[in-house]
């Protein structure tokens, strides 16, 4: 993940389950927000492909 272009966080997926690595399929992925510290709220998210 980036935040004005600042690596915050980086997940790696051990759960093929939850899509293909982007090894075999880079348009397939998970996407994973914040949602384990009670009320969270998110607006102008925008997923950019680079």
């Amino acid at each position: 993940m980036r935040l004005n272009g600042t690596q915050t966080s980086l997940f790696t997926n051990a759960d093929t389950w939850r899509g293909k690595p982007a090894t075999a399929d880079p348009a397939s992925g998970f996407i994973g927000l914040q949602a384990h510290t009670g009320k969270v709220a998110f607006r102008n998210i925008r997923i950019k492909e680079l």
